[in-house]
């Protein structure tokens, strides 16, 4: 991620406040190799928590994608998931169930 200090200090401000909505430690590190996921549940709890909106996060996994490189079936994907989870120390917390991950296989669909 690139941004000037201060507004480093202010992403890093609202990742640290939407923690506890996802049952993470404060120490945990969410500016680095997963920022993105981060990002969008730090999103997450600014739509529900500070804004009353009764959304839903869906995180949507291709699967049998051959020209990609990454995983390519569920099970790969759900060892990435946990995988990622583990180091950003999501646990259990408020917003936990409104969080989906979906699988998508592609492999399926003729091309067009």
């Amino acid at each position: 991620m690139q941004a000037s200090p201060r507004s480093a200090n202010l992403i890093r401000a609202s990742l640290n406040e939407a923690k506890p909505s996802f049952g993470t430690r404060t120490t945990t590190d969410w500016m680095g190799t997963y920022y993105q996921y981060t990002n969008r549940l730090a999103h997450l709890h600014l739509v529900r928590k500070e804004n009353g909106i009764p959304a839903y996060l869906v995180f949507l996994y291709f699967v049998g994608a051959t020209d990609v490189d990454g995983p390519g079936t569920i099970s790969e994907w759900q060892e990435a998931i946990r995988r990622a989870h583990a180091a950003l120390g999501l646990g259990t917390g408020p917003l936990s169930p409104y969080v989906v991950d979906l699988f998508l296989d592609v492999g399926s669909i003729a091309a067009g």
